[in-house]
């Protein structure tokens, strides 16, 4: 979806939220529609919520909703049928269920990537029985009569419509709604001044930030010169990157050592004293679309033999993997493994500063 093809107007009168989908993991983010970044609005779009919501019984939801004090009888039900307690959770559900209301509007920050969607509710509360929720569990890959005979928190929804998706927080999240996208519970109310933010951001038709768009423009001009030089090279200019950024040690590590086992390969280490830090690097430089199973089968077992033979535990040790190519199947990559495509490694050299980048070739 064309994050900008069509000018949108939001109603103002309309409340906002955030609200974090992030409860069943997976599956909750196909049911929204998406595919890691790739969104799809074909198999429904609707959203649930955790906090204990698959041991609220429908005919519970039901007797509360047709209450004329829902908050207290919620309170009373919630404690005796559903929680035996009365945990900081409970008000996430309460406005899940009885203060969304259609048209208002939902803020979702992405659990993939710098980015946050905006949506509008369509429906009413709606519970797994629905034969459209039905289907779209079933394409996402989950068993509804599974569900339903564990009472998991899996079933109450929310049928939503896609506003804007995947925009940049660094480039269109501003003031509040930068500091309310950070909140780490599950739902809540956007500040006036957040919602104000928001507005701006959904309504804007090219970024807010000069330096956002002139960071692109320079990243794609850079990425065409790195694509340029040799893979000893890359590994020279990713070395002279980390002495930029202060390691107090940087060093490429050799091809082939005595006791090589297998397969196991870093390109780069790179060790930051005052952080108790090291980073071990392999570098791939690539043109066109870069396969990097290969290069995390390599960091994998790289990483499995060091963490046997560390014996100094004063370092905390992460592992990247750095290619010069935008695309990646990076799927296939453990998710404790972090990958650097072409664009983010430019925009990295470009934050430093390239003068004496030279003395790298």
């Amino acid at each position: 979806m064309n994050l900008y093809e069509k000018s949108v107007k939001i109603d103002k009168e309309k409340r906002m939220w955030l609200h974090r989908n992030k409860h069943y993991g997976d599956i909750g983010w196909k049911v929204l529609g998406f595919d890691k970044n790739d969104f799809s609005d074909k198999n429904g779009c609707y959203i649930s919520v955790g906090c204990c919501s698959g041991k609220l019984e429908l005919e519970s939801f039901q007797k509360i909703q047709k209450s004329e004090n829902k908050k207290k009888m919620f309170e009373d039900i919630y404690y005796n049928e559903v929680s035996r307690e009365k945990p900081r959770v409970r008000h996430f559900l309460y406005k899940f269920l009885f203060e969304f209301e259609k048209g208002d509007y939902i803020v979702i920050p992405s659990e993939f990537s710098s980015t946050f969607s905006v949506f509008q509710i369509e429906s009413d509360v709606l519970d797994y029985n629905n034969n459209q929720v039905k289907r779209s569990i079933k394409i996402a890959g989950e068993n509804i009569e599974k569900i339903i005979s564990e009472k998991r928190d899996f079933k109450y929804f929310r049928k939503l419509k896609p506003i804007r998706i995947n925009i940049s927080r660094r480039d269109y999240a501003r003031g509040a709604l930068s500091s309310e996208l950070k909140f780490q519970g599950t739902t809540k109310e956007l500040s006036e001044e957040a919602k104000e933010n928001l507005i701006n951001a959904v309504e804007a038709n090219r970024p807010i930030s000069f330096y956002s768009i002139a960071m692109k423009s320079l990243t794609t001009e850079l990425l065409k010169v790195i694509e340029t030089i040799t893979p000893e090279q890359f590994e020279s200019m990713i070395e002279w990157y980390f002495k930029k950024i202060k390691a107090d040690e940087v060093e490429i590590l050799p091809k082939n050592y005595s006791n090589k086992k297998g397969k196991e390969d870093a390109d780069i280490k790179a060790t930051f004293e005052n952080l108790k830090l090291q980073i071990y690097v392999q570098a791939k430089h690539y043109k066109g679309k870069a396969d990097l199973k290969w290069a995390n089968n390599q960091l994998k077992e790289y990483k499995e033999i060091k963490d046997m033979s560390f014996k100094d535990n004063r370092y905390s040790i992460i592992y990247w993997i750095i290619c010069s190519a935008e695309e990646a199947n990076t799927e296939v990559v453990d998710e404790n493994i972090r990958v650097i495509r072409g664009e983010e490694f430019a925009e990295m050299l470009l934050k430093v500063g390239l003068q004496n980048i030279d003395e790298a070739l």
